[in-house]
Order: C-alpha cells, then structure tokens, then sequence
C-alpha cells in the first residue's frame, strides 16, 4: 500500500502523524512511504530520519495526497484539505465528527473511509489510542493552566505553588488526601470539570445529550439523573481536591445558557432541582470541609488566615443568600395579600350579585302566587256565572237554533 504522511497545517499543531520508527516498520512490511517535506520538523524529527527509515520525501502536499491511498495525519482535516481527499481513499487519524458536520459531509460525499483513532477499540473494549492522549492531555492541563493563570494572559495572577506561607494546590490535593483519605459521600449529581464516569455506566446510559443541551450547561446533570434513574449512585471522593475557576466559561452568554439549561432541567427531570435544594439544605458535606480546614491549619498562621478569610466569604455570601431570600419572601408575601385581596373582593361582588338573584327569585316568587291565586279567582268566579240562569239563556241563544224564550 502507498502511505502518505503530510504536514499538519492545523493552527498551532506541531505533531507529526508517523514517527520515523513508525515509517521503518511499515517500509519493512512491503509498504511505500510517502512524507510531506518537513512533515516531522515540529517534533524534532528531520527528512533524513524519515529518508533512512526508507520513506520517500515528497515536496508538495497534493501530491502526499493525490499519490498516497492511505493518508495518516494527526488531527482532523480541516478545509483546505477538503479538496485532496478522494473517492477510495483511507483516512486514519483523529477525526472527532461529533462537533464537525462539515467534515462529516465532506468525507461523505467524497467517497473517504474515515478511521478515527478515538474510536478504536481494544479486545476488552478499552481505547488504546484515546487513553494516551488523555493521558497527554491530562498533564498538559497543569502547564496550560498556569499559563491561563498568569495576569498577562487574562487570568487572576494565581501561583499555582503558591506563595510563602499559603498552601498551592498541589498541597491542598495532599492535605484532602490527608484529612479525609478514603471519605465518601452521595451526591444528587456530578459536576462536569472534575467527573469520572465508570466505562460500565457510560455504555449503558449512552452519551451525553448535545440535542437538548449542546453548548453550554446541563448536560452532565442530566446524565446523572439519567444515570440515578437506572440505579446509579453519585459519588464525591472527598480525598482529591480539584482546582476550578468558577463562571470563566462563556463570559457574556453564561446567564443565557444557565437559564435555558435550568428550564430544560425542570421540564426533562422535575425531581432535579427539589433534589439538590434538598442536598443544599442538608449539607452533609460540612464535615469534610471542617476536616480540611483543620488540616490546613496547622500549616501556620498565613493558611489559617487564608480560611478565616473563606469562612468570611462564606458567610457573607450566605447573608447576601439570605437577603435575597427574605426579599423573595416578601414581594411574595405582597403578592399574596394582593392576590388574598383580589380574591376577597370578587367574592364579595359574586356574593352580592347572588343576593340580589335570591331577593328577585323571591320577589317572582311572589308574583308567580298573586297570579296563581287570581287566576283560581277567576275560574270559581267564572264557575258561578256559568251556574246562572241568564247563562243557560245566552248559550242557547248564541249556540242552539235561535228560539229561546223569556222563560228559557
């Protein structure tokens, strides 16, 4: 098979697809090797490495691509590459489709089989080209993270090590670790910046939903009340202390998909938010948060300072909650006195128009009693006219043959 490795163009990636032990395997296997020129120089790896491992080194990319029927990249294509790709041809690399549908059509409709490296599967269904660059990834997270830290790259100026006389984080990981190794509690649900999800779980709940929640928040939750429906249980581990800045996510549209994450919330799992409050209210966590405090006091003056400060903030914060609460409760309380009022008086005017149909049923009432009792009036007087002999007289004037007499 022809192997095309080309040069990643992909914006600030210096990895290279293929190192040149990888391509000396594959020359040795019968395969013909084809390298971008300075494919590798972003990881250290010059052509004559590539060349002496019995690879090709071609000048261009298009014809990397044009020439090679397996191409093997790093990560996804992006669109400048659209065009190379062909009908037939082999992609191995990481393609990530999920959050991608233009490459998704783009390898589509050019006839591209797509292998991605994050969906290989091992025979104990591990992932053994993910798990690495997790792996990667994961330790990344620490420089990049004092990186982002730093006041001149937008962050709050924070030391990771921290500075004399104040615990960093990586010592507060070992003071949890200290203070509550091994404590554990239940939880309604997980936090998505620190969440292990057992491979058990996930294979059986499925994914996260990016159809009700896609970006922005929610979605863990939702996984969790899906997960706990299914006879999950959500854990805190108590031992490990994650470092997280809180509300860096989206800056401007985070009120927005707060809100609207909150209200599919309630729709998809009512049981949500009564859950939590309930945990809130509860806080069966206050003594793992004691136990850490009491180690980190005995760290010297400065830390105890340091959580002092905490608890003030906590406490002012839970005040600021309060007052909050009691002016909710109060415009409430005004809402249900105008409501108690609004209510009040229109049952008052339903009352007085019911008094005012009673007063007139009676008033007919009457009025149906005077006319039954004129109309018996009528008929007893009409029953003693007909009784009279004038009557008899008339009758048989206006209705016999004519002939009546004086005397009848």
């Amino acid at each position: 098979m022809i192997i095309g490795l080309p040069k990643e163009i992909k914006d600030n990636e210096y990895r290279v697809g293929l190192t040149p032990a990888g391509v000396r395997a594959l020359s040795e296997a019968g395969h013909r090797v084809l390298v971008e020129k300075n494919a590798g120089e972003g990881s250290g790896f010059d052509d004559s490495l590539y060349t002496r491992a019995g690879a090709t080194i071609i000048s261009s990319a298009d014809d990397v691509w044009s020439e090679g029927e397996m191409i093997v990249k790093v990560k996804e294509p992006i669109a400048p590459e659209y065009p190379r790709m062909r009908e037939g041809q082999l992609l191995f690399t990481y393609l990530h489709l999920a959050p991608d549908n233009e490459l998704t059509r783009q390898l589509l409709e050019r006839g591209v089989t797509g292998v991605a490296y994050e969906t290989i599967t091992d025979a104990e269904g591990h992932l053994p080209l993910l798990t690495p660059m997790s792996e990667v990834a994961g330790r990344m997270a620490i420089q990049v993270g004092a990186t982002y830290l730093e006041k001149i790259n937008g962050g709050r100026g924070v030391l990771l090590g921290g500075v004399p006389g104040t615990l960093g984080i990586a010592a507060l990981d070992r003071a949890a670790a200290h203070a509550n190794a091994g404590r554990r509690a239940n939880i309604p649900t997980a936090i998505g910046f620190c969440m292990l999800v057992r491979r058990a779980c996930l294979a059986r709940i499925g994914a996260f939903d990016a159809e009700h929640f896609g970006r922005g928040y929610g979605e863990e939750n939702d996984f969790c009340m899906r997960a706990a429906a299914a006879g999950w249980r959500h854990v805190l581990a108590a031992d490990v202390f994650v470092f997280h800045e809180g509300a860096a996510s989206f800056r401007e549209e985070r009120a927005a998909l707060v809100e609207r994450a909150t209200a599919t919330l309630g729709r998809m799992h009512p049981e949500y938010q009564p859950a939590v409050h309930a945990f809130i209210a509860a806080d069966p966590l206050s003594g793992l948060r004691m136990a850490l405090d009491q180690a980190r006091l005995a760290h010297g003056s400065e830390e105890a300072l340091a959580v002092l400060a905490e608890r003030q903030a906590e406490r002012a914060m839970i005040q600021e909650r309060l007052r909050e609460a009691n002016t909710e409760r109060e415009a409430l309380r005004a809402g249900l006195a105008e409501a108690t009022a609004i209510v009040g008086r229109a049952i008052a005017e339903r009352e007085s128009a019911l008094a005012e149909r009673d007063a007139e049923v009676a008033r007919l009432r009457v009025a149906l009693d005077r006319a039954e009792k004129l109309a018996f009036e009528r008929l007893d007087e009409l029953e003693r006219i007909r009784r009279m002999p004038l009557w008899r007289y008339y009758r048989r004037l206006f209705q016999g043959d004519g002939k009546a007499t004086k005397n009848g």
